[in-house]
């Protein structure tokens, strides 16, 4: 027996199911006393599952925090050593930046901000930047030409690309094959970061190293810690990720070593056998379920996994890797929306052949982050369904006095026991160590916003699932990564079907027995508060105030990392400079240098020429009114012909001449 299977089944799955099997037997006990009925059966095996997910996940924690306590030594003795190695000086490895609309200042300060730290460890000869676009609005668009040729500008910092695609086939995997068939050939590696990700140069020379020293390491996946939210909500999200999630991923690199996952960003990737390997064709069939793969990661690291490559999660890059999370539970659900459809889309995949046992595994558990929701509002309908047959005695005597002390027990033990162990391993870390009492502090705060939060998170998950069975579209909507000032109507629209649901939930718990309703007030009253809730969860004043308290503040907050520093100094920087996209228009029309790079960038992306009869009239409605009287879908085709910028500027060239001589 290889030493991975031994870890896997004895050391991760033997002490979950024997944990399981005795909560769930003792629960069995109790409900059978009196024989079993169609509620019992159901609550019953709805239990056993909610369990097993539980314990697995609380099982992974505790062997994180194990991990990590007995190796945090080791890990500093390594830290020390890699920052004395020599620099990389050999170009092997691409960075590349997928973008769909999404605001330029912002992505191009953290592309500058990662250009000056790899500047800064010496490594600039050893990578090369690509920002890869798949922007429809042509005021971004502009925006991204100009961030880009600004930066290209500067001393140094000239390794850097900018590629529109003209056809947005398959979104962000086929951005990506994009650049495979390109330019991939001229890589041994590339770095695949998402718009909002930020690395630091020290990290990105550190993956680099390990995929050179493991040849048959396929993908190296780094964890992401959140960062840059002001609001409540991404605060809380932020600490919980600092805080627990080292533990977390630790765990998880160590229950599925080679056979890890790919979270489609903040990742390394060996460009050749993903090239070869990683097509993603359709699956038969229609939507949802069949249909072109909408979410890709999962699926590429099985494929590179089906190859004989490893896959892994570098547990102890949680220092220097970096993205931004959802602003609120509003934005939450819009990328659970997202997500749902390609975890269920995966359960097609759980069963296909060739794919190892822990790809399977990755499907399932993606595929079961959703469906757990659906598990727990049935749970909570069958305990109501038992008490309303058994009446009041029956319950008093045997339900409640054994499985709700069980089922509390085992989700006081998971929330408070691994999050207060991780939050004590954090204590013992710089730069954390000498604030303590606030670190406990936002724990206890974490915790009873989490627990505010679960029931709302519950009903708005299984309204996910639900949409993604229905939705035939399959549309795959960009993500949303503003902060919006919180409004009662937005907050009505967001929250209102939590807020019914609570109702219906409370009358009804009420109805069938005080005690009942008492025990499970944690959900109804949750979902009844959801408004008021999602007001304070979308509150930045609310954040920064606990901010400045000292509440909420993640290591990279205590002690800020360059590339982060540099990257908001940056984004400041650019938004003191507001123009339209008239303005900007105007300047690629009449500057002959950005004329001539934007006809330049569309002639090598293969732009094509449009029919004089389709472009004349739009050119005369320009030089007459101006580009702003043109809609979005018209600008976008005079931006996309490289003959009819071209003319423009001439036109406007002529026309300054003659003024000049008038």
């Amino acid at each position: 027996m290889s030493r991975e299977k031994f870890r896997s089944i004895f050391v991760v799955t033997l002490p979950v199911v024997l944990a399981t099997a005795f909560a769930s037997g003792l629960l069995g006990v109790t409900l059978s006393r009196g024989g079993w009925s169609p509620p019992e059966i159901l609550l019953q095996g709805t239990f056993t599952i909610l369990f097993t997910w539980i314990a697995f996940w609380l099982w992974v924690a505790l062997i994180g925090a194990y991990r990590l306590a007995a190796t945090r030594k080791t890990r500093r003795a390594l830290a020390e050593l890699e920052a004395s190695r020599p620099p990389l000086e050999t170009l092997r490895t691409a960075i590349v930046v997928p973008i769909h609309n999404e605001d330029p200042d912002a992505v191009f300060a953290r592309v500058r901000s990662m250009l000056e730290s790899l500047a800064a460890v010496g490594a600039s000869a050893a990578f090369e930047m690509f920002v890869l676009s798949d922007t429809t609005d042509p005021d971004i668009w502009l925006r991204e030409e100009l961030a880009w040729a600004e930066i290209r500008k500067l001393p140094g910092l000239s390794r850097i690309f900018y590629r529109r695609r003209l056809h947005k086939f398959r979104k962000k995997s086929g951005n990506i094959a994009d650049f495979c068939k390109r330019w991939g050939a001229r890589y041994e590696h590339m770095i695949v970061l998402d718009a909002d990700s930020i690395m630091d140069g020290a990290v990105m020379v550190e993956m680099v190293r390990r995929m050179e020293a493991a040849p048959g390491l396929g993908i190296l996946q780094a964890p992401s810690m959140l960062t840059l939210r002001d609001t409540l909500f991404a605060r809380a999200e932020q600490f919980a990720a600092a805080t627990y999630g080292p533990a977390v991923f630790a765990g998880i690199a160590y229950c599925f070593g080679s056979a890890g996952n790919y979270w489609g960003h903040n990742a390394i990737v060996r460009v050749k056998p993903f090239a070869e390997q990683c097509g993603l064709p359709g699956l038969p069939g229609r939507p949802p379920f069949g249909g072109p793969i909408l979410s890709h990661d999962f699926v590429e690291a099985a494929l590179m996994r089906r190859a004989g490559f490893e896959v892994r999660l570098a547990w102890d890059l949680t220092v220097g890797s970096y993205e931004q999370g959802p602003a609120s539970l509003d934005i939450a659900r819009e990328r659970d929306v997202r997500w749902c459809r390609g975890n269920l889309q995966h359960l097609r995949l759980v069963f296909a052949p060739a794919f190892s046992a822990g790809s399977r595994a990755h499907f399932a558990i993606g595929a079961l982050f959703y469906g757990i929701s659906g598990l727990w509002a049935a749970y909570i309908l069958f305990v109501a369904a038992r008490y309303a047959m058994d009446g009041e005695s029956g319950v008093t005597t045997g339900f409640e006095h054994y499985a709700p002390l069980v089922l509390s027990g085992c989700v006081a033990f998971v929330l408070l026991g691994g999050k207060v162990l991780a939050a004590v391993l954090a204590k013992l870390e710089a730069p954390l160590r000498a604030k303590s009492a606030k670190l406990v502090r936002s724990t206890a705060l974490e915790i009873l916003l989490s627990t505010l939060i679960a029931p709302i998170r519950m009903v708005s998950q299984l309204t996910c699932v639900i949409a993604a069975v229905s939705d035939t579209s399959m549309d795959w909507a960009a993500a949303r990564r503003d902060e919006q000032q919180w409004t009662l109507r937005g907050a009505i629209r967001s929250q209102g079907l939590e807020t019914a649901v609570g109702i219906v939930l409370a009358v009804t718990l009420f109805s069938i027995g005080p005690g009942l309703a008492l025990w499970l007030s944690p959900v109804w009253l949750g979902l009844l508060a959801a408004i008021p809730v999602d007001a304070l969860l979308s509150s930045r004043r609310l954040g920064r105030a606990l901010r400045a308290r000292g509440l909420f503040v993640t290591p990279a907050e205590a002690a800020p990392p360059e590339v982060i520093r540099r990257a908001l100094e940056l984004e400041r920087e650019h938004a003191l400079a507001p123009s339209t996209f008239a303005a900007r228009f105007e300047s690629f029309v009449t500057d002959a240098w950005l004329n001539t790079l934007h006809v330049g960038l569309l002639r090598a992306a293969g732009s094509r020429e449009l029919s004089p009869t389709v472009v004349e009239p739009l050119v005369a409605r320009i030089l007459a009114d101006g580009i702003e009287h043109l809609s979005k879908r018209e600008s976008i085709v005079v931006l996309s012909d490289a003959t009819v910028m071209e003319r423009l500027h001439r036109l406007r060239c002529l026309e300054r001449a003659e003024s000049s001589a008038a």
